[in-house]
């Protein structure tokens, strides 16, 4: 949304953000398991990436790997998820 005086004055869907984003897709090693265990309970809903991340990242373990410049995918049922591998397999 853009805002004016705190007005919405246009909205864009899916728009280009110039700053890398995490879409939510988080794809682990079976090694960081105990790690898990260890920060988390695994039986309650948390938000691993807020302690994980910094982590990870801190031992260069945290990896990325880009899409496509203005690809938006929304995953929700199998097709789109194909989708989503497919261009994952080609990055």
């Amino acid at each position: 949304m853009m805002v004016v005086d705190n007005q919405i004055v246009d909205t864009q869907m899916y728009p280009f953000i110039p700053v890398p984003a995490h879409v939510g897709i988080t794809i682990f090693s079976p090694e960081i398991l105990p790690r898990f265990k260890k920060l988390f309970s695994l039986t309650e809903k948390s938000d691993f990436e807020q302690v994980l991340f910094p982590l990870l990242a801190k031992e260069k373990k945290l990896w990325s790997v880009g899409l496509t410049k203005g690809t938006w995918i929304a995953v929700n049922d199998l097709k789109t998820y194909k989708q989503l591998i497919d261009l994952l397999e080609k990055s």
